[in-house]
């Protein structure tokens, strides 16, 4: 709760940092000119704008320093070049999209994985360069306005100048430096270096904008003070690249000095130079790094592409649509090239003109709401994206030819179209659970729009006839009625968001649902797929009950039990249905053992996957006593013979007295009480359903198993197994062995001998946590469970060892959710502790 508390806190005080920036923005745009802001932008000369790029090349050869430095601080060892490709890529998508979006954290793990560099490594790595980056803007930041201390007094600000924010600031600053020296992370050598990177980082970057002012009394260390105060302050808006917040104070802290049209026109520049264009040419190396990376290991052209294709981010593809909506919006409320007009004007009827530009504007709010349906993966709005843009490139055409957008969506289009086969879910956008952050972005760039047309058009008086003035040269009327209709648009969807039926998760119990489990097991290749018939399990089925998913309830998590039972056609569709039914219903969501046959379809949604075992499967076709590498599992087999210990399978119901009577005698031996959800139990209820495999001593029953079989024989297995005092040495693996050739001789594919949990979990310096701590359990945790044990006894029959994972959300919410589960596993908390 209180997390969920401080969420919300932060995204209301991110909103107020917003809202008061956009009006800022406002009360200082009544204070420009359109025209005077161009004649500003047409004054800068050509050698500057040379100069400029030069800086910008040499600002970002920089920030590759503090990625060779967090490589030699971490003693991980990967070629220079790759390295600063990986750095440049990395922050020119932090630069642009901010820290809260597609982050250089992503891009690293993207980047570095295909480098055979680890998960934990790579985000040490990424932990050392936010602390330089951390030392340096405080340090450097703070002394520039201890020195040259800025003027608040035009903010109404509590302080009248930053002085004390400066002292504050350095503080901070040192106190990291004793906090990371204390820990041994760094040594004194490193904090230096990393000081001296931010310091020629910081100077490069201002002197990007330096350069362009024009001559003035303004020295560089005023100007950097300015600059720093500046940039802090966007760094804590979140705001991808400080957009706004950077620029209203950097414009008003340099009032006194310049012209504010020489500033808007300087900083557009420089948005475009170290913004912009890094990116794009970021994204496009990305992308074609990435074609290259798969392509030694394709055949045909085809594949090739269609394979890059598959890699290809959804989040980029989410963002690119989002910016294709934005900039159709942006160009309705910008005056269009006067000789475009008059071209169009000569080719096409003026109606056509106006309702183009009308329907851009339509087009673009679409494809803002609809970019989050991408991100959800939903069929319809990938469909329905594909047919907007291209419709939008149509309508810029017509409206002006605006080539820098058209330009931009038709990358967007081509990505689209290669991608089909990542949307493939059956749902509404109204069905999903958005994001408040993603309404409150398209909230802002309608916002946004309207302020850019205000600004543009701020010459005309309003009157109300505006409305109704329908001529091509007619601007701020086209501009009126499009942002109308997009803030119309924008209101409706969510009215109709907010009175859509919520879905509520059904608690439906599973003995309430026995003939229509009994018919969707079926289709099931796994036998673990009969703990449906646990009467401790929920069941969730899709919408054409064609799957469903067992699950329980504790606390505030919902635990599914393995992956979906049924039509593997529809088991995508149903893991995001139940997530999402789930997380509307208020509840955290963790998928228990699931196999590795589906691991994307958890990727998909999200989840974070950690293996907690290996299960042992030996295949059936091939299975034989015979060959000097099965000498001990015939000896086993041949001494249970001789001593006359009889196999047979039997039904339930034929023997239940006696298998009762061994049961409670096998539990009262190990002092322990019946588990539940993960495992089965003695109920008559449950094992009626199966077939029973048992042993005979002198035609007594001494040991048995119950079977757990698939209908379409891919697959045999047991659940419980338990023997009396009366039952041979080696009994157990004696009943393995005839199971295993019985199912042989029945048909079946594979035998299941179970899970050995913690089993194949790596123990290295650069492994994970939850790795290390599996690791030791598994090798010396003999005095609470036998892991080793067990699987050693599974060696015995030379299975194929198959991952399992438990799939859930973050890294930190494991120990609560295994604490879950033992809950679950043990029914209840007395179970926990009784066992």
């Amino acid at each position: 709760m209180l997390k969920l508390n401080l969420k919300k806190a932060g995204m209301i005080v991110q909103v107020v940092i917003i809202f008061i920036m956009l009006f800022f923005i406002w009360h200082e745009l009544k204070n420009y000119s359109l025209s005077s802001i161009k004649s500003a932008l047409a004054d800068i000369s050509f050698y500057k704008l040379i100069l400029a790029v030069f800086l910008v090349i040499l600002n970002y050869l920089i920030l590759t320093g503090y990625e060779l430095l967090a490589f030699n601080i971490t003693n991980i060892k990967l070629e220079k070049r790759k390295i600063m490709f990986t750095s440049f890529i990395s922050y020119a998508f932090t630069n642009f999209i901010g820290l809260s979006g597609l982050s250089s954290a992503g891009i690293r793990i993207n980047l570095y994985s295909l480098w055979n560099i680890n998960y934990k490594s790579i985000l040490n790595i990424i932990k050392n360069i936010y602390i330089g980056f951390l030392i340096g803007v405080l340090l450097i930041g703070g002394m520039s306005q201890i020195i040259y201390p800025n003027d608040l007094t035009r903010f109404n600000f509590i302080l009248e100048s930053t002085f004390y924010i400066g002292v504050a600031a350095v503080i901070m600053g040192i106190f990291f430096i004793f906090y990371f020296l204390k820990k041994k992370q760094l040594k004194p050598l490193d904090i230096f270096i990393q000081f001296l990177l931010g310091l020629c980082d910081w100077i490069l970057v201002s002197n990007i904008l330096y350069l362009f002012l024009p001559e003035s009394n303004i020295n560089f260390g005023i100007f950097l003070s300015i600059f720093m105060c500046a940039q802090i302050l966007g760094v804590l808006s979140t705001i991808p690249g400080g957009l706004g917040v950077f620029d209203i104070v950097f414009v008003k802290l340099l009032n006194n000095y310049y012209p504010s049209d020489v500033v808007v026109a300087i900083l557009i520049v420089y948005r475009v130079l170290y913004y912009l264009a890094p990116f794009v040419i970021a994204f496009v190396s990305f992308v074609f790094y990435k074609l290259l990376w798969v392509k030694d290991s394709l055949k045909g052209f085809g594949n090739f592409i269609s394979s890059f294709m598959v890699n290809l981010s959804i989040e980029v593809l989410s963002f690119l649509v989002f910016i294709s909506g934005a900039l159709l919006l942006f160009s309705g409320a910008i005056p269009p090239n006067a000789a475009h007009i008059k071209l169009l004007s000569r080719l096409l009827p003026h109606n056509v003109i106006i309702v183009s530009h009308f329907l851009a504007s339509v087009t673009g709010t679409l494809l803002l709401i609809l970019a989050y349906g991408l991100k959800r993966r939903l069929d319809a709005a990938y469909f329905l994206t594909v047919i907007l843009i291209s419709l939008g490139n149509i309508f810029l055409i017509f409206k002006g030819f605006h080539y820098p957008i058209f330009f931009v969506l038709s990358i967007t289009l081509i990505f689209l179209l290669f991608e089909r086969d990542k949307f493939y879910r059956k749902s509404s956008i109204f069905n999903e659970h958005i994001n408040s952050k993603w309404l409150l972005s398209i909230g802002l760039v309608i916002i946004f729009t309207i302020g850019i047309g205000i600004f543009s058009f701020k010459g005309i008086k309003y009157s109300d006839k505006l409305w109704w003035q329908f001529t091509i040269t007619d601007e701020a009327p086209m501009f009126m009625r499009a942002s109308l209709v997009s803030v119309i648009i924008f209101i409706s969807f969510l009215m109709l968001k907010m009175f859509h039926p919520v879905i509520q998760l059904d608690k439906i119990k599973s003995y309430d649902v026995k003939d229509e489990i009994k018919e969707i097991i079926k289709f099931s290749k796994a036998t673990n797929s009969n703990l449906a018939f646990l009467e401790d399990k929920y069941i969730y089925f899709n919408e054409e009950k064609t799957n469903f998913i067992m699950y329980g309830k504790s606390r505030s998590r919902i635990i599914a039990m393995g992956d979906p039972v049924g039509d593997e056609k529809d088991i995508r569709d149903t893991i995001w249905d139940f997530y999402n039914i789930c997380r509307r219903s208020g509840y955290n969501v963790a998928f228990y053992e699931v196999s590795r046959d589906y691991l994307n379809y958890y990727l998909d949604i999200g989840l974070k996957l950690f293996k907690i075992g290996e299960e042992a499967v030996v295949n059936l076709t091939e299975f034989t006593l015979e060959g000097p590498s099965q000498r001990k599992l015939r000896y086993t087999y041949n001494r249970g013979i001789k001593s006359g210990t009889v196999f047979e399978v039997v039904n339930f119901e034929d023997v239940k007295d006696k298998l009762k009577e061994i049961s409670d005698s096998w539990l009262k031996s190990k002092n322990g009480a019946e588990k539940e959800f993960s495992l089965g139990k003695f109920d008559e209820e449950y094992l009626k359903n199966f077939k029973v495999a048992v042993l005979k001593n002198n035609g007594e029953i001494t040991a048995f198993a119950n079977l757990w079989e698939t209908h379409n024989k891919e697959e045999l297995s047991i659940d419980l197994m338990r023997y009396n005092e009366k039952a041979l040495i080696d009994s157990m693996e004696f009943l393995f062995i005839n199971i295993m050739l019985w199912g042989k001789e029945e048909g079946y594919k594979r035998f299941n001998l179970g899970m050995a949990p913690l089993s194949g979990l790596e123990y290295r310096g650069t492994t994970s946590l939850w790795n290390k701590l599996g690791s030791f359990v598994f090798k010396n945790g003999g005095n609470f469970y036998n892991f080793l044990g067990l699987k050693n006894f599974k060696n015995k029959f030379n299975p194929e060892w198959r991952p399992k994972y438990i799939a859930l959300s973050g890294n930190f919410g494991l120990p609560s959710t295994l604490n879950d589960i033992a809950v679950l596993v043990s029914g209840g908390i007395k179970g926990v502790i009784k066992k």
